[in-house]
């Protein structure tokens, strides 16, 4: 028997193993997700949790005080597929890759990444070890606290990094449930991420989130890493990879990458090619110079017919015969150098004279005109000054010496959009911004090098046409110094806005054979400056390499007098105006673009950015699918009389133009009462002069309230910040029509403001243009209102006088400008020195110039604002607004914003675009608290010194010495409930922190965190510490014959040197009561200088906002706490429990018992209940037949009673004064001595007690 039940015993116990077992293996593992680059599970462990958590004994502390630590790693452990050797651990919760201060917070490995406090006491600390194999590190975070939480509870957890790049979080124990922590703490994650930097900018391309509500104590997260393109070393691995990534090889570093890894920097400086097939991957044939370099797009054939009839250079046997060629090949993707290109391959056997009259590049298509007749179509008279601007400059034969010119428009430029030039004198234009020129690299070169070599001796003269669709350089040789005779050189090369150049040359020279000649175009980049800069003298500081070329020196040759080279744009991403043509160019023309909605630009990944895809922030906000294509606007037109003139440009303002309403908007100067109109005399008796003027109102300008503005004789108002030159004719202005206008000339000119109470406007009339005197005088408004609307009032405008003025617009004084700009100032990097420079930028140019023709005589342009993230003042209503206006909320500056307005600077500087930083959906919005007026409790305030309740069996409670505060969840044991604020409470939070946090659900997890924020009542809320003599004890208690639950805090320290005990009582009937038994000797002011708080705090929950009703008690000088009694009486008898919230019969309940704060919601299912009136009247029937049985013994009591109170006030009568008003002490069995006015309109009123009455009353029971 006995071995029988050792097998039955040993049994037993493997079943139950088993079914442990079993148990784990169903609710460990709680979460799990597949990345791209990581998979993740999380697991709940219910038991053995002593065998993931190990309590270590020897680490390495970290110690208060530093920001970071950094940590040599005794192996390499791969982040992303890159090895690792270096750490640096932060208090704040993360592991990062580096230090740098843009990048620290995007590359990190983050267990629970917060504001916290890993030292703030003796128990807490920051600690890291090693293994003993050193496979792996350890980094815990004991006991820390965070530090914006009103509740400073613990936290403890670990980040395990093994060297296999196996990352595991484990947390051993969370003060408080993690889906609470987001409304303090707005940089809350956990997860791990990783960044690159590209052209200066981090771009965060790909973070792991874990949720934070699968994590809770005893958890472990594990993060194991999958394969990337990185983990393929060759191409034909590369290329053949079946993986999440869109892998391809790079034969330039000879890598495998995907685009966006930490390859990045490294791809972007060598332009890899994106070799995604296996055919690539084969030796390639070397390139000949002899070969002709066509450009196509990819995959598609190009036949190229060279037909060449007559030219003079050409001999004769070449002339007479038509030479034809075709060729058919294909191209691959575009690389760093024009070796990339499609080589259509001409044999070197051939004659020299044999030319493609077309070629085919990736940006350009090429033609050759040996027409005499259409070269002289294409020359550009520079004697004509009619539609232009005509300078010319003479120069020393000099490559370096250069005239900058700023552009009228963008010239697009191999898909860059170039806005200045620089004129030299060797024959070609630099399109490098700096003032640093050479002839390496960013160029258009219609005949470069040719100065420089056999004809040094020769001088030249530069001159220069710009009109607005155009700029004309013309070069033309004057002498030779040492020679008696010479032929001249003139050649023009001429840029269309469009981006299409022509060369022509009306005179060649004799160019002989020098191979040092260069003809056509160059676009490239420049290198960082290098440290042999500073060591070496002969060392170069700035390396620049070629991007892309268009080499047309083989058809110098073939140039003659009268020949031309026509360059034609072809379309590229940087051209396409819309999010559909941007993301089709891939179908059409090889190119890969993406878009920004922000900015409204069209990028390929071969361009260069420039500043407003930087500035704008567009790599976070880049589109890259066609069917993510924000909706464009609808054109739609209100009235017959209103024309939309920008209907593509609808982000900030509508502007219309009106001519039948004209006399609506016109504001008549000659009726108006001369006292109410100012006469601007200095700018009226100036030219070009300003007056500063302050509006009585806020306008907005762009979103922006403005409030002081500059007047200038120009016919324009400065918004500026800060007044320069530049920023009143360049930026944030409003211009009806800017030009040199003078009113000086005549006493009939005049500059006049007439102000109302909304709306100003502002006129000028009778103005003259300085430089056009033979136009005759204008006179035109400007009216601003206070709703942000802009009218511009055309009074007299002489036919065709505007486009006159725009047409001469660069012979002016200063620009001509029609419409609105604002601009804002940001912190850039320079180039080279890493220096931190103040630019300004123009965000936003609705320029009306183009509709000159219609701005006439009784007409106007009215401007009506838009809806502008700034404009929003709440997260919830900025969040909510048009998903196309793209705007974040940034909690650190309490505003909305896309970025794009006057607090760039401080948007920049508060990160408020990085995605952890500023808050992107209305869901991750914190509650706003909006207070409710409406009054719930009737306030009595008295002295007493005893005890609220009577000694009772309370149950004392164990305070944790290292919560700091301790919450203890006490569910109230029905049918005891009472009411707040009209509202059934079933269970409390009992804090140390003098604190009780209501609600009414009686699952501990449901009522956690919530109770505390918006719930609670505080009879001494401030930070309280418990010594080894402080309790805190509750029971129910009879309060004044009404059963009640009571809280004691005993002992409780609220400064260094006072102590305070101190209770509340939550009494059935709703009333509450606070009594302070023994407080320190501070006054009430340094009570509210420590943040002592009394009162009673409901918030209901509405959306985004918290609907807080607060009955704040007073602290006023005269008020003495020792023996203070307050008492919160309720107005209304309504208490709505959850149950009847979702009865069909709340509407009924409600409405008959007064309730106001709660609103009742759609019926349940089961549906809740409420108290009915037939519950309550067999209530009162019951209690009336109690009371029947005792009946007579009432009529003979009550008659001795009534003889009793007659004889008391008949002897008494003298003594009471009885007179209306008058107050009077009253003793009542349920309340110790208060005074009352008897007048009965008690409600709503605050009593008070005199210091010498009521005391020592005792409690009386019936």
């Amino acid at each position: 028997m006995g071995r029988l039940h050792y097998w039955v015993f040993l049994f037993l116990v493997c079943r139950l193993s088993v079914y442990l077992a079993e148990t784990v293996k169903k609710t460990t593992k709680d979460a799990e997700d597949v990345d791209d680059y990581y998979k993740y599970t999380v697991e709940n462990i219910p038991i053995h949790w002593d065998q993931y958590w190990i309590e270590r004994k020897a680490f390495i502390p970290i110690p208060s005080g530093v920001s970071n630590v950094s940590v040599d790693l005794p192996f390499s452990f791969p982040f992303y597929s890159h090895p690792v050797k270096k750490i640096f651990i932060f208090p704040a919760g993360y592991i990062s890759m580096t230090i740098a201060k843009d990048e620290h917070r995007s590359k990190y490995i983050a267990p629970l990444l917060a504001n916290l406090d890993p030292h703030h006491d003796q128990s807490s600390g920051l600690s890291y070890w090693f293994d003993k194999r050193n496979s792996s590190i350890t980094v815990e975070w004991k006991n820390v606290v965070v530090k914006d939480l009103p509740s400073r509870v613990p936290f403890t957890f670990r980040a395990k990094i093994w060297s296999s790049g196996l990352i595991e979080f484990t947390y051993d124990y969370l003060g408080i449930d993690l889906t609470h922590l987001l409304p303090f703490d707005k940089d809350f994650k956990i997860g791990i991420g990783d960044s690159v930097t590209s052209f200066g900018f981090v771009y965060n391309y790909h973070s792991v989130n874990i949720p934070r509500d699968v994590i809770t104590d005893k958890t472990k997260v594990s993060l194991r890493p999958l394969p990337t393109c990185s983990t393929r070393n060759s191409c034909d691995e590369c290329v053949e990879a079946n993986l999440n990534f869109h892998c391809f090889w790079c034969p330039n570093i000879e890598k495998c990458i995907s685009g966006m890894d930490f390859h990045r920097p490294e791809y972007s400086n060598k332009y890899c090619e994106k070799a995604d097939s296996k055919s690539t991957c084969k030796a390639k044939p070397p390139f000949h110079p002899s070969e002709l370099i066509n450009f196509t797009p990819k995959n598609k054939p190009v036949t190229t017919s060279t037909k060449i009839s007559s030219a003079s250079s050409m001999p004769k046997e070449t002339s007479k015969a038509k030479v034809t060629t075709e060729s058919s090949t294909y191209m691959s993707s575009p690389s760093e150098s024009s070796s990339s290109s499609i080589i259509s391959k001409q044999e070197t056997e051939k004659s020299n004279s044999n030319v493609a009259s077309e070629l085919h590049f990736l940006y350009y298509n090429i033609s050759l005109v040996l027409d005499n007749k259409e070269a002289k179509n294409l020359w550009v008279n520079m004697t004509d000054t009619t539609m232009g601007k005509v300078r010319s400059s003479t120069a020393s034969v000099s490559k370096m010496q250069a005239h900058q010119v700023k552009l009228p428009f963008p010239f697009p430029f191999f898909g860059n959009m170039k806005n200045q030039l620089s004129f030299t004198g060797d024959g070609f234009i630099s399109t490098m911004s700096s003032w640093m020129i050479h002839d390496k690299t960013h160029f258009i070169a219609p005949l470069k090098g040719l100065f420089g070599h056999q004809f040094a001796a020769m001088t030249t003269s530069v001159n220069y046409k710009v009109t607005s669709r155009s700029v004309t350089v013309q070069w033309d040789t004057r002498r030779y110094h040492s020679l008696s005779s010479f032929a001249p050189f003139v050649f023009q090369a001429t840029l269309h806005s469009h981006g299409d150049i022509d060369f022509v040359y009306k005179n060649l020279g004799k160019m002989g054979n020098s191979v040092k000649e260069f003809i056509g175009l160059s676009e490239g980049y420049s290198e960082e400056m290098k440290l042999g800069f500073l060591l070496l003298p002969k060392s170069n500081p700035i390396k620049y390499l070629e991007h892309h070329n268009v080499n047309l020196t083989e058809m110098k040759s073939h140039l003659s007098n009268w020949t031309a080279i026509k360059i034609k744009a072809l379309p590229t991403c940087s051209s396409q105006k819309n999010c559909g043509d941007c993301l089709s160019m891939p179908e059409i023309s090889g190119f890969k673009c993406g878009w920004c909605s922000t900015a409204r630009l069209c990028r390929g990944s071969n361009e260069s950015p420039g500043e407003d895809w930087i500035v704008r922030n567009c790599y976070s906000n880049m589109v890259h699918q066609e069917d993510s294509c924000p909706k464009e606007p609808i054109k739609q037109i209100s009235y017959k009389d209103f024309e939309d003139l920008k209907s593509d440009d609808h982000k900030y303002y509508k502007s219309t133009l009106f001519n039948k309403s004209w006399g609506k908007y016109f504001v008549d100067f000659s009726k108006i009462n001369s006292t109410l109109i100012t006469d601007l005399w200095k700018t009226s008796n100036n030219f070009l002069t300003a007056d500063s003027y302050t509006l009585s109102f806020m306008f907005p300008f762009y979103g922006h309230p403005i409030q002081d503005i500059m007047i200038l004789s120009g016919g324009f108002i400065s918004l500026a910040s800060s007044f320069s030159k530049r920023n009143l004719l360049e930026h944030e202005y409003i211009a009806p029509l800017m030009a040199d206008l003078d009113a000086s000339y005549s006493k009939d000119a005049k500059i006049q403001i007439y102000e109302q109470d909304n709306a100003i406007t502002i006129s000028w009339s009778k103005m003259r243009l300085v430089s056009r005197p033979e136009i005759d005088s204008l006179s035109f408004q400007l009216t601003l209102m206070s709703n942000g609307t802009i009218i511009f009032c055309y009074q007299d405008i002489p036919v065709g006088s505007i486009q006159k003025i725009i047409s001469s617009d660069l012979n002016m004084v200063h620009p001509v400008r029609i419409g609105l700009s604002d601009s804002f100032v940001y912190d850039a990097k320079q180039a080279f020195t890493n220096k931190t420079t103040t630019k300004m930028y123009k965000y936003h140019d609705l320029d009306m110039k183009s509709f000159a023709e219609k701005i006439q005589s009784m007409t106007g342009i009215l401007f009506e604002p838009l809806p502008t993230c700034n404009s929003f003042s709440s997260c919830s209503s900025c969040l909510r607004a048009d998903s196309t206006l793209n705007c974040v909320w940034c909690p650190g500056l309490q505003f909305c914003s896309d970025g794009m307005d006057r607090k760039r600077q401080e948007w920049d500087a508060t990160r408020c675009f990085l995605r952890n930083v500023g808050l992107r959906n209305v869901t991750q919005c914190p509650l706003e608290m909006k207070i409710v007026d409406t009054q719930f409790y009737n306030q009595i305030i008295y002295h007493q010194f005893k005890p609220l309740w009577s000694e009772s069996s309370s149950k004392s409670l164990k305070l944790h010495p290292l919560q700091d505060p301790s919450f203890f969840h006490v569910n109230l044991i029905a049918p005891f409930r009472f009411s707040y604020f009209e509202e059934e409470v079933t269970s409390f939070i009992i804090s140390s922190h003098g604190v009780l946090g209501v609600s009414n659900k009686e699952n501990r997890s449901e009522s956690g965190s919530e109770s505390i924020m918006y719930k609670y009542i505080a009879p001494f809320k401030g930070n309280l510490k418990f010594g080894k003599n402080g309790t805190i004890e509750h029971a129910e208690v009879v309060i004044n014959g009404v059963q009640c639950y009571g809280i004691e805090w005993r002992n409780a320290q609220y400064s260094k040197s006072a102590l305070t005990t101190f209770q509340c009582g939550l009494c059935k009937d709703g009333t509450i009561y606070f009594h302070y038994i023994d407080v320190g000797n501070e006054d009430v002011e340094e009570l509210n200088n420590l943040g002592i708080n009394i009162g009673l705090w409901h918030g209901v929950t509405n959306e985004e906002f918290v609907e807080m009703a607060v009955d704040k008690v007073d602290m006023n000088a005269n008020l003495t706490l020792s023996g203070l009694v307050i008492k919160f009486s309720p107005l209304t008898s309504c208490s709505l429990s959850s149950s009847c919230l979702t009865s069909p019969d709340c509407p009924k309940y409600s409405s008959d018992n007064n309730c106001s704060r709660l609103t009742c919601q759609d019926p349940s299912d089961p549906p809740g209940f409420c108290p009915s009136h037939k519950q309550l009247a067999a209530q009162s029937k019951q209690q009336k037949s109690e009371g029947e049985g005792i009946a007579v013994l009432g009529v003979v009591g009550g008659v001795a009673l009534i003889v009793f109170l007659l004889g008391v006030l008949v002897y008494g009568i003298k003594k009471l004064d009885g007179r209306p008003g008058q107050w009077q002490t009253i003793h009542s069995i349920f309340q110790p001595g208060y005074n009352i006015f008897r007048s009965g309109a008690d409600i709503g009123s605050r009593e008070f007690l005199q210091e010498d009455e009521g005391r020592g009353t005792e409690e009386i029971n019936l």
